[in-house]
């Protein structure tokens, strides 16, 4: 045979097949499932990196670079030349697969695939790569066994698979069995000895670790105080059933068992439930992210919360991850041969290489999905090689018909001093798994700088523990500590804690004072901008004939209104009490008092039947106006000195807040008072509404008051009602309401006016006439 160069190469060639959820990209054809073209160089256009089918893409990247760095190797395989055939493990493409496909193909793999196409009509293929859930995983093994087909799985964790009886010819590039190992080494380290597990029974992976972490619990004396199964294919009514027996169990530690579309649906929806908070740690290995699957049998109110990293961000703190971990192989000779054909195939721009942190070979290389499928592949190739080299009398034909694959079982590989990119010596244990340590971290309630709310996982995670590999140290960090929900750093109590009573504010940072925050932004902005429009077109006809003079108070006292919602943030006061109060009633008389006294001087012309002075009947009306917004101000400055307005605090279960409480002083009634004046302001506007029904409609505001009467009277009531059913929430529903009125009343009063202005200046400048030119 003649020595090995690059051109004996070509004397044989043999196949790696590639199953993978080809599903996700579009633009390829097969035959059968086998991909009969596949479009290698990225195209920003039809594919997203940082998306599922981006990851599918990567990893087949990855799995390419690795047949080409062998194929331009003399030294390894000299005399086979090495090629790629992709296997899909979904189907074709179809419009929503990213909302369908969860993974789920148990069957169609087994049958389709291992027997028709890879076992049957490919039998080049001599090894197999992988990505699979473990119950799609087991089926493709099984069959790929019987053709002794070695197996090389990237993501298929299941601790069944680990059975080398059933699976001779499966190993993995993840690890499997003794997770309950390192979870217990976490539980005694917080001192917990009760906690519950939440399980994914249709998923062999998340079955075969309840199973493990249940053994290990029970022999290291913590107490499993429920194990509730759940289908993969979740419903709103499993989640409720979750949700009791967690709370009947009285559980604090949950470990969701299941896969990552699982426990992000799961835990969102508990969390919805509000089943997340400052008594519950939820641990798992795969983590909660966007979710981007079918949610319609789930709570409507996961809809609102998945994709607004405002509402899920907070949830997620306090959420423990369980991560593998390995020291990459940063000196691997392997790593510029990896990058530079990874490069060459895919033909991404450099541009979206920096953005992705894709822009040299270590930063790819912290892709584990990448650096997995590389390492996979190669160890494939490299124990062909070894089989090769250890028997000289085997021949490269032999290798490629299959001949020698009684001899390429699991062990062939569990030795190859490779220096491979996941770690050196990338090494497998008796049973084909790749062992490593473990770290735990824990999400801190924030997103990565310029996270997208589209997919993926947003959430920051801070690891604070690792295990040694064999699961039996853990050393808590030294420099970072473990963040629960509410930001604390000490563990919470493993059962019923006594009660713990929490004080809320309307803070920027709680969802009450975030509220309130817009609340009065908008508010502001639509006063702001209501004025302006009135000062800018004051001279405009449809205007003028509104009294623009008693719109401008009416806009200010609007004004007073929103700002009195400023005094809702954070805790409450007594000066805060009392400009609540002054704020808003003063901004009431100076909104609706105009608004009375213009349409009272509008009655009496249209219903004298004698020439007026207009002059005179209009500084008659400004004067009553005055004298009616002075009276609101003296009953407000009585108030304000004749009674106790201090916060008064209320505890409803473990929520502690305080509420804005006046009292009179010394037997006075000012509060009667002023609020009896404030009421009369209010029915002034049914009684002009009433009087003025049978006006002109081009003056009629009737519609407008009894409007404003009905719906600000509605809201004012509700208000009145917060106080006998106190919640956390009660400052910011009363802001709600004031903003509510007081919006309403501006849009009654002068929505359309406004339109009517901009409509004319629209006409008049001949934008009409310009948009039906350049329609015909």
């Amino acid at each position: 045979m003649a020595a090995p160069s690059l051109a004996t190469k070509n004397q044989t060639s043999i196949s790696i097949g590639l199953i993978n959820w080809y599903c996700y990209l579009p633009n390829i054809k097969y035959n059968g499932t086998w991909a009969t073209n596949y479009p290698e160089a990225h195209d920003p256009r039809t594919l997203e990196l940082a998306s599922q089918a981006g990851v599918v893409y990567l990893m087949d990247a990855a799995a390419k670079a690795a047949v080409q760095a062998i194929n331009k190797r003399a030294d390894i395989l000299p005399y086979t030349t090495v090629n790629i055939k992709r296997f899909t493990d979904c189907g074709e493409w179809w419009p929503t697969v990213d909302r369908d496909f969860a993974g789920l193909t148990s069957g169609y793999a087994m049958s389709a695939m291992g027997i028709n196409d890879i076992g049957e009509k490919h039998k080049d293929v001599i090894g197999v790569m992988g990505q699979q859930y473990s119950s799609v995983a087991k089926g493709t093994a099984e069959v790929l066994a019987d053709y002794k087909i070695p197996y090389c799985a990237i993501a298929s964790a299941a601790p069944s698979l680990s059975n080398k009886d059933k699976f001779p010819y499966f190993f993995r590039l993840i690890s499997s069995s003794g997770l309950g190992n390192y979870l217990n080494l976490l539980l005694q380290g917080w001192k917990v000895k009760r906690m519950a597990i939440l399980s994914q029974s249709d998923d062999l992976m998340s079955s075969g670790f309840t199973s493990d972490i249940s053994k290990s619990m029970k022999a290291n004396g913590i107490e499993v105080v429920a194990t509730i199964n759940l289908k993969g294919r979740l419903t709103h009514d499993m989640v409720l059933y979750a949700k009791t027996a967690l709370l009947r169990s009285e559980a604090r530690y949950i470990y969701i068992s299941g896969q990552a579309d699982f426990v992000s649906k799961l835990f969102f929806s508990l969390a919805i439930e509000e089943m997340v908070g400052y008594k519950y740690v939820y641990i798992a290995m795969n983590t909660p992210s966007i979710i981007t699957s079918d949610i319609s049998l789930l709570s409507p109110k996961l809809a609102v919360v998945n994709h607004n990293l405002t509402l899920m961000t907070p949830m997620t703190q306090g959420f423990v991850s369980v991560v593998s971990y390995s020291e990459l192989n940063m000196n691997s000779s392997w790593m510029q041969p990896f990058y530079d054909e990874w490069n060459k195939t895919t033909r991404i721009d450099p541009e979206i290489l920096d953005g992705y942190w894709m822009n040299s070979a270590a930063n790819l290389t912290m892709y584990w999905p990448v650096t997995r499928a590389f390492d996979c592949v190669m160890m494939l190739l490299l124990g062909f090689d070894k089989l090769m080299k250890q028997n000289p009398k085997y021949t490269p034909q032999e290798l490629s018909t299959r001949a020698l694959s009684k001899s390429l079982n699991y062990s062939q590989f569990l030795h190859l001093n490779y220096d491979a990119l996941t770690t050196y010596p990338l090494a497998l244990n008796p049973s084909g798994d790749y062992t490593t340590a473990f770290y735990f971290a824990s999400y801190n309630g924030t997103t990565f700088p310029g996270a997208s709310n589209a997919s993926g996982n947003p959430f920051v995670q801070i690891p604070f523990a690792g295990t040694d590999v064999d699961g039996t140290i853990l050393a808590f960090y030294n420099d970072s500590f473990p963040v629960f929900y509410g930001g604390s750093n000490i563990a919470p109590p493993d059962g019923p804690p006594i009660p713990i009573i929490t004080f809320w504010s309307n803070s920027l940072g709680s969802s009450n004072g975030q509220g309130i925050l817009a609340l009065l932004i908008t508010g502001l902005l639509i006063s702001g901008s209501t004025l302006a429009f009135f000062v800018n077109f004051r001279e405009a006809k449809q205007l003028k004939m509104t009294s623009v003079p008693e719109c401008i108070v009416t806009i200010i006292g609007s004004a007073f209104c929103y700002i009195s919602l400023a005094f809702y943030l954070n805790s409450s006061s007594t000066t805060k009490c009392v400009a609540r109060i002054w704020l808003v009633m003063m901004g009431y008389a100076f909104m609706m008092i105009p608004v009375i006294m213009k349409n009272v001087r509008l009655y009496i012309i249209l219903k004298s039947k004698k020439r007026l002075d207009a002059a005179q009947l209009t500084m008659i009306n400004r004067i009553v106006i005055s004298i009616g917004i002075l009276i609101q101000l003296a009953l407000l400055g009585y108030w304000a000195s004749s009674t106790k307005n201090t916060p008064q605090s209320i505890t409803v279960g473990t929520d502690s807040f305080n509420v804005c409480n006046s009292l009179n002083i010394g037997g006075n009634r000012s509060i009667q008072i002023l609020t009896a004046y404030s009421v009369l302001i209010h029915v002034l506007l049914a009684v002009m509404a009433f009087m003025l029904t049978d006006v002109d409609p081009m003056f009629n505001e009737s519609p407008a008051l009894s409007s404003i009467f009905a719906l600000v009277g509605l809201l004012v009531g509700v208000m009145n009602i917060l106080p006998s059913n106190p919640s956390p929430k009660v400052d910011l529903i009363e802001c709600v309401c004031i903003w509510l009125s007081v919006t309403i009343t501006l849009v009654l009063l002068f929505a359309s006016k406004m339109y009517d202005v901009l409509f004319e200046q629209i006409a008049e400048k001949g934008l009409f006439g310009l948009v039906h030119q350049i329609e015909f």
